[in-house]
């Protein structure tokens, strides 16, 4: 047993040792400047950092902390960081599009950053005075965006609000971006970006067009290259182009999720979905047009469920359709499916509940009203996220909507609790 005795302290001094070591490791790493920090932006004009990277955010004109200061020391910073906005407009008035620094035009992003506003009726961010985007996300970058206003952007290029570039990560939450433009994605462009759409607007956005080397595509949102992009709850409507697309988003090459959203109008103009060489799946959603084109023969996918679908074109042979069901057409032409109903486009006009975005709900005569079904539909719609369904049509039996929204919030489905006249009864082909 002596030898068994030698050994148990050795153990035991080795396992001190190791417990020492690993101290050090935690005190090493949490107090330098992997550390995890969060800025909160005390000035709302521009200015630069004093000495990015210090830890502090310090504008070099006054000191205090400026958006453009936070983004810097962020990005000089490793690991996670964090940016708070209080109430206020931030304008970025320092012009010189091109540099990747942050130090002029937009705010370029290099690593993780997490920002936050007080909410987007009380935070914006304009970039009116710069001549540039809001945002740029370099490759392997992220941004998370929440609770604020983007407006005033524009690029002759990619991304007029914010432009994520190859293998970058952006994600916008409970925001409104709205008043930007480029030539591809006036509110959002992406090439082999991964972007993700919660809870917001992205409205009054412009593509524009500069021929031969740019044709407007996508005034809300556009991406190619292998992007991925998921739309959920979210509103994208009224945006526009000078020519060349009739569509909120387009895509190419790429692959889009939309989920209890609504891509529409209150006109056939400007609405819906491009898509080019891309994998589209519309469930739960308001659409006024899907345009899906396979191309020859590199192939393209459309799945279609529980959707009020205005007109859906898949183009060639080349689309593979997955019909789930339960979808209302305007004019589904080949999408109709045995389950579904065509020549139909019985909504309101555009309007939202306070503190949401807008929407077009189902009116009285509309095949929509509980013509879902949880096997088909998802549970929350764009605007309460509480789980459906309801009961409105009054026949003692609750049942899902077809669509992005569930007519519950309308008490008398004929819109008299909307205070205007112009809806009420209003069905608007």
């Amino acid at each position: 047993m002596p030898g068994f005795q030698r050994h148990s302290r050795s153990s035991r001094a080795g396992r001190r040792a190791l417990a020492v070591l690993s101290a050090t490791l935690w005190v090493l790493l949490t107090a330098g400047p992997s550390r995890a920090v969060t800025f909160t932006v005390t000035r709302t004009d521009d200015q630069l950092d004093s000495s990015p990277g210090d830890g502090l955010c310090s504008a070099s004109n006054g000191g205090g902390c400026s958006l453009r200061a936070a983004v810097q020391e962020a990005n000089a910073l490793s690991g996670a960081d964090g940016i708070y906005l209080p109430p206020g407009t931030y304008s970025l008035t320092l012009a010189g599009a091109g540099e990747d620094l942050a130090a002029s035009g937009d705010l370029d992003i290099t690593s993780a950053i997490t920002l936050l506003g007080t909410g987007w009726a009380v935070t914006t961010i304009s970039g009116a005075s710069s001549a540039d985007r809001l945002f740029d996300i370099q490759g392997f970058a992220d941004l998370e965006l929440g609770d604020v206003t983007l407006t005033g952007g524009s690029v002759a290029g990619v991304g007029g609000g914010i432009q994520v570039r190859t293998g970058g990560t952006l994600v916008v939450r409970r925001s409104r971006i709205q008043g930007c433009l480029a030539h591809h994605g006036g509110a959002i462009g992406t090439l082999g970006g991964s972007v993700t759409i919660e809870d917001a607007e992205l409205s009054g956005n412009w593509a524009l067009s500069a021929p031969p080397t740019w044709y407007a595509r996508g005034p809300a949102l556009a991406a190619d290259q292998q992007a991925v992009v998921t739309v959920r709850r979210s509103s994208l409507h009224d945006n526009r182009s000078d020519g060349g697309s009739l569509y909120n988003v387009a895509v190419w090459n790429s692959s889009l999720s939309v989920e209890s959203s609504s891509l529409v109008n209150d006109t056939f103009s400007s609405g819906g979905i491009e898509a080019t060489l891309s994998d589209v799946a519309v469930i739960s959603s308001t659409v006024d047009r899907i345009s899906v084109d396979g191309g020859s023969p590199a192939g393209a996918s459309l799945t279609l469920g529980c959707s009020i679908v205005g007109y859906c074109t898949p183009y060639g042979a080349h689309v593979t359709y997955t019909n789930y069901g339960l979808n209302v057409f305007f004019d589904g032409q080949s999408c109709v499916g045995p389950s579904d109903v065509d020549g139909e486009w019985n909504l309101y006009r555009l309007w939202a509940p306070p503190g949401k975005f807008p929407a077009r709900v189902p009116n009285a005569y509309s095949s929509a009203l509980e013509g879902g079904h949880p096997f088909v539909c998802i549970a929350e719609d764009q605007w309460s996220q509480l789980q459906r369904p309801f009961d409105n049509d009054g026949d003692g039996v609750a049942a899902l909507e077809v669509g992005a929204v569930e007519a519950a919030t309308l008490i008398f489905l004929d819109g008299f609790e909307i205070g205007s006249t112009a809806f009420w009864s209003a069905t608007v082909p």
